[in-house]
């Protein structure tokens, strides 16, 4: 799919940190689904054209692939309930520090070979290890022993995470750092650090880099090319609920959404994520074959907060209120988003309650608190990835600017997502504010605190480094809260706190619109990830 983020969940109604968590159902049947299928071949369109590898640690593109080739510990059911897929129990014990969780027997991954407590141990141990350099291994780092096999600085004095010991064929324990209420919701499928790695893998990874080995519905049908197209195959053996309908499904590469867009509208493609320009034209191409996905996604304006000239809260403020998101969002988006009131989507354990005062249009009180910032002298630039399709909206919020403060602001594209994540890490983006957005990888508002506004957080570089000590030292209150109740209160503290320094402009709840052919049916949003149930569409 077309994305620059993470897979997002979105809401759980779970009770972590001091009893055990209960699924809906106690069998491996747990969730929907049922056996049989459909046959024919499913065509996606993929916008992963930079592709380079399927390992699960080690990619940021191949979560729709993953997401059938591998199947999850716990996954979501559609009311928000915690579903157990591969486990059959996940429970916690010493304060939040200790979890164990049970696996069920009797799955296999592609190739035959049993999935057990080890091959999550293996998986989680080659993510870690720091000579890897796995992108994912960050979502590690509150285990005990990542520091002595990801040292931050020297080499590792460990390979194996000494936090992680298999107490049983099946059973897996697992030590923290830090006290984690929230860890069973980390170990759902948009967080692929925590995947289990088959040992034909571990013997030969350079293949799997391109022919990965899961336990999921589906398998590869051959070594993927990694920038064209990935050809998957139902997996006859698979043991969780919801086998696969269609007999083959081909993730085809595009470089451009819109090309994408218009194969689907012809019938060559069967499933696409409609780029934000074409919004405002789905109804009219697609009639109701659309599957919208929602989910604890947020798009916002960030800042270069180590430029002198945007460390006025005053300004950011200021434009915060000149900016009409409702007309945007009716113009651009056709409607599809919701104009962002917070930082947090409602959509997740410790989601906003309230709505911040700079998070509206009020043209007069922007221009005041322009004033009382000191104006703003010379030319804006709103930075954005070029090549997805988020020209119109930019241009229009540089539009905004111009009209509402007066200010010689133009919104200006990098080549690729690429160039725009390497300009904002190397600090390189200063002439104004650009284009951020995030998508918790959990359903739970620690993610995107955590992630985004502490300063050892993934994405960090994307809020300009914010760091305030209190904010932080709230997301650790939350994180060691003994009770949802408890951490709900610390993390609404810490969104309070963030919103006093107000470092970015909140401006969408995001939603994504899958687009699909009349060749398919039973296309359904996958709950709370962007991604549809690919396993559950049928041809014909």
């Amino acid at each position: 799919m077309f994305r620059a983020s993470r897979v997002v969940p979105r809401t759980s109604r779970v009770v972590a940190g001091i009893v055990a968590l209960g699924c809906v159902a106690a069998t491996a049947a747990c969730g929907g689904g049922s056996g049989g299928g459909s046959g024919g071949t499913l065509v996606v369109a993929d916008g992963n054209s930079e592709l380079d590898t399927l390992v699960p640690g080690n990619t940021a593109l191949s979560f729709s692939e993953l997401g059938i080739l591998f199947s999850p510990i716990v996954s979501f059911n559609p009311d928000g309930s915690l579903k157990y897929v591969q486990a059959s129990a996940v429970t916690g014990s010493n304060g939040s520090r200790t979890w164990t969780i049970t696996f069920r027997p009797g799955w296999t991954f592609h190739n035959g070979e049993p999935v057990t407590a080890q091959s999550y141990a293996d998986g989680w141990n080659l993510t870690a290890y720091g000579p890897n350099a796995y992108v994912n291994s960050s979502q590690l780092a509150n285990v005990v022993g990542y520091d002595a096999v990801h040292p931050a600085k020297g080499k590792p004095t460990a390979k194996t995470l000494s936090g992680v010991t298999v107490t049983g064929r099946y059973t897996l324990r697992v030590n923290l750092t830090q006290p984690d209420s929230q860890f069973p919701l980390k170990l759902s499928q948009g967080q692929t650090g925590y995947y289990p790695m088959p040992k034909a893998g571990l013997a030969n990874l350079a293949a799997f880099r391109t022919k990965p080995i899961g336990d999921g519905p589906y398998e590869m049908a051959g070594p993927a090319k990694l920038n064209q197209q990935v050809k998957l195959k139902k997996y006859d053996g698979y043991k969780g609920a919801n086998k696969g309908k269609v007999a083959n499904i081909v993730f085809r590469m595009y470089t451009s959404p819109d090309t994408a867009y218009t194969d689907t509208v012809a019938g060559n493609v069967d499933i696409a994520l409609a780029p934000q320009d074409k919004f405002p034209q789905i109804a009219k191409d697609f009639g109701s074959r659309v599957a919208k996905s929602s989910g604890a996604s947020i798009e916002f304006l960030g800042f270069p907060l180590f430029d002198k000239r945007f460390r006025n809260v005053k300004l950011r403020q200021a434009i915060s209120l000149a900016v009409d998101r409702p007309a945007i969002n009716k113009a651009i988006f056709g409607g599809l988003y919701t104009p962002a009131d917070s930082l947090l989507a409602t959509t997740m354990v410790g989601g906003s309650t309230h709505a911040c005062q700079y998070c509206r249009f009020d043209a007069t009180r922007a221009k005041q608190l322009l004033r009382e910032a000191g104006g703003w002298s010379g030319p804006m630039t709103i930075t954005f990835p070029g090549g997805a399709g988020y020209d119109q909206a930019f241009q229009a919020v540089a539009n905004q600017l111009r009209s509402n403060l007066g200010i010689d602001a133009t919104a200006k594209p990098t080549t690729n997502f690429s160039d725009f994540f390497a300009d904002l890490q190397k600090r390189s983006v200063t002439g104004g504010p650009w284009r951020g957005k995030w998508g918790s990888a959990y359903p739970s508002a620690t993610d995107t605190l955590r992630q985004l506004f502490t300063p050892g957080g993934s994405y960090n570089f994307s809020v300009g480094g914010y760091d305030n000590k209190a904010v932080t030292a709230l997301v650790d209150k939350g994180d060691a809260a003994t009770s949802t109740a408890a951490a709900v209160s610390a993390y609404h503290a810490a969104e309070r706190a963030i919103e006093s320094d107000f470092p970015v402009v909140p401006m969408f709840y995001e939603a994504f619109p899958f687009v699909y052919s009349s060749k398919v049916k039973n296309v359904h949003a996958r709950p709370f990830q962007i991604d549809t149930d690919y396993e559950a569409v049928t041809k014909g």
